[in-house]
C-alpha cells in the first residue's frame, strides 16, 4: 500500500492505488475503516485511523494525476502498475480521510490529532 497524503481543507486525506479485488471490495463494504502504521529505523512511529471509500470511476483519472504529480518517493507514476492508464480494468483508488493520528518520536511524548 502506497498512500499519498495531502490536506483536503483541514483534514489529512490520502489516495491509495489499489486493485478492487472481491475480497477488498467486500471488506470495505462491511467495514470502511482502515489503519495505516509507519515506522522508521530510529523507531519513530505514526498510526493513522481513517475512513475509506473507493474513488468513483469518473474521478479515477483525477486521482491518477494527483498521485503522479507528487514527487517521489511520496508520489509515484501509477503507470508502473497500470501501463494502460487509469482506464485499466483493475485500476482503482481508495480515498482515505483520517480521523485519528498518533505520532511519536523515540523518547518524546506522543502527539495526538483527532478530527
Amino acid at each position: 500500500m502506497h498512500p499519498v497524503w495531502f490536506w483536503d481543507a483541514e483534514l489529512p486525506t490520502a489516495l491509495v492505488s489499489a486493485r478492487p479485488t472481491s475480497l477488498k471490495v467486500a471488506h470495505l463494504a462491511a467495514q470502511p475503516m482502515i489503519s495505516c502504521h509507519y515506522w522508521d529505523p530510529a523507531h519513530d512511529t505514526v498510526a493513522i485511523d481513517a475512513a475509506a471509500h473507493w474513488v468513483p470511476g469518473g474521478e479515477r483519472q483525477d486521482a491518477w494525476e494527483r498521485v503522479k504529480a507528487v514527487p517521489e518517493p511520496v508520489g509515484f507514476d501509477p503507470a508502473i502498475i497500470w501501463p494502460d492508464g487509469s482506464s485499466s480494468e483493475d485500476c482503482a483508488f481508495l480515498h482515505l480521510t483520517a480521523h485519528r493520528i498518533v505520532a511519536q518520536r523515540v523518547g518524546e511524548p506522543a502527539v495526538h490529532w483527532r478530527r
